[in-house]
């Protein structure tokens, strides 16, 4: 049986979108073998670096800035009075790191109370960019301060150098003495016994107040190298005491401690 003209069009047209369709099958294969592939690669290069990357990343690390800056005070301790006033960063000589240069300006230190006598300490921290930090340390010994001497005492004494420069040249001036004239001795009147005095009770002493006992400041706990100075102070003011770093075995400070005498 022979085919009509139509349907020799229709098996042509058939076995052409069979083929177009086996094309695309292959194409689509392909593909999903190359993405395969460069997921396989890209695994491969995180896992396995390549030596060149490895020297690249160790010459980074030994770049990496380790060394702490150099931060010298002129002096280990100082005495004052009570009410002087310090200038802090005079007594730092050297603040310096042998990559940012000088760092004079990043020094940072606590602040004391000169109002109350006592030992006292005062800390110096510096940084570098590379979050390298030093950290000195300052005794300040805080004596009391010699009151004045009171106006009327001195405006009493002057009168009292007149009298006795009075009596002086008067008894430079005195007449010769007299013979001494007998008098006869007169009987004592009779004594009169006193009153009694009352008996007046007597006020105890008053009790010294006792030392709230010794605290420490730590960094652990919220406080800084800003204000652990300060808690301190504050805290022993009214009491016989000072305030003294605390630091750990490796030099490191982590706080403050109130130490009462």
């Amino acid at each position: 049986m022979e085919l009509t003209e139509k349907e020799r069009e229709l098996l042509k047209l058939y076995r052409v979108h069979k083929k177009n369709k086996r094309k695309k099958f292959l194409i689509s294969s392909f593909l999903v073998l190359i993405l395969s592939g460069s997921l396989y690669a890209g695994y491969k290069y995180i896992y396995e670096p390549s030596k060149k990357s490895v020297a690249k990343m160790e010459e980074q690390v030994e770049k990496v800035d380790r060394t702490a800056p150099l931060l010298i005070l002129s002096k280990k301790s100082i005495e004052i009075k009570e009410g002087d006033t310090i200038d802090y960063l005079s007594y730092v000589r050297t603040a310096k790191d042998e990559k940012d240069g000088d760092l004079l300006d990043k020094v940072r230190y606590t602040t004391i109370d000169t109002t109350k006598s006592g030992d006292q300490t005062i800390i110096y921290q510096v940084t570098d960019k590379a979050g390298n930090t030093t950290i000195a340390t300052l005794d300040v010994v805080i004596k009391k301060k010699e009151a004045d001497k009171p106006k009327e005492e001195a405006e009493e004494k002057k009168e009292t150098s007149i009298e006795e420069k009075q009596e002086e040249i008067a008894g430079t001036q005195q007449p010769p003495a007299e013979e001494p004239v007998y008098v006869e001795p007169q009987q004592p009147a009779p004594s009169v016994p006193s009153a009694p005095q009352p008996v007046v009770p007597s006020t105890p002493a008053p009790v010294a107040p006792q030392n709230p006992g010794n605290k420490q400041f730590l960094f652990s706990e919220g406080y800084n190298m800003e204000n652990v100075s300060g808690a301190c102070m504050a805290y022993i003011t009214g009491y016989t005491g000072g305030c003294y770093p605390l630091q750990d075995a490796n030099g490191i400070y982590y706080g403050m401690e109130a130490r009462f005498e």
